[in-house]
């Protein structure tokens, strides 16, 4: 028997199905990215409003002279647990559909996501960025974004897996570089390899490494974003 008969076939199979896997999975990933963008407009719509209407009410009268006393402490109890819950569904707003990415451009973005990650976590976070990096595609900037918010994840646990981690962006003659050392403890999960392929298929890569003291690093490569 030939061991070889239907190589060439078999291997084109497995082509032809990885393929297929992959525009799978961007299908996917366009239609995750969609959904998020359509929840964080009806948060913003109907839950942000409606609380905003709520804390008026409230605000209003409190104003009032003749409002009781036990019952203007109530009011303001209310008022300020409604403007805890409408800050903290911006906070979710922005982690479905990162606007800010759009409005203000990539190394905004990242910058206040660092900085809302820093009121949450303990972790040590230090963020650098160099050269002009807010001129590349919406779709690798929204990438970019997602993998810097997916490698901050760990900080935000209680107690963080992730206590110190530095995020680097720059421009390059390469392209677009966006280097995460993490330190603590990251399981390299199937969030991190789906990814990569989403990486992939923006003609970039992301590779990782270990380090024997608990460091883990992170570097992506955008080559089509040299400009």
């Amino acid at each position: 028997m030939n061991e070889n008969a239907g190589g060439p076939r078999t291997a084109r199979s497995a082509e032809d199905a990885l393929e297929q896997l992959r525009r799978l999975l961007a299908q996917l990933d366009a239609t995750h990215e969609a959904q998020c963008q359509t929840l964080a407009h009806d948060l913003h719509q109907k839950v942000v409003g409606s609380l905003s209407a709520v804390k008026m009410q409230c605000d209003w009268l409190l104003r009032r002279e003749r409002t009781d006393d036990a019952v203007r402490a109530r009011l303001q109890q209310l008022s300020e647990q409604v403007s805890d819950t409408i800050q903290y569904t911006r906070h979710l707003i922005g982690e479905l559909w990162p606007a800010i990415v759009g409005h203000l451009g990539l190394s905004s973005a990242i910058q206040q996501q660092v900085a809302d990650t820093r009121t949450r976590s303990t972790a040590s976070i230090e963020v650098a960025i160099d050269g002009n990096v807010d001129d590349i595609d919406e779709e690798s900037a929204i990438t970019l974004y997602r993998l810097s918010q997916q490698a901050l994840a760990g900080c935000e646990a209680d107690p963080p897996l992730v206590h110190a981690a530095h995020i680097a962006l720059r421009r390059t003659g390469a392209g677009v570089e966006l280097d995460i050392e993490l330190e603590g403890t990251v399981a390299i999960d199937d969030a991190w390899r789906l990814m990569q392929e989403r990486i992939a298929r923006l003609g970039g890569q992301l590779t990782w490494s270990r380090a024997p003291e608990g460091k883990h690093a992170f570097a992506v490569l955008l080559p089509k974003a040299a400009g």
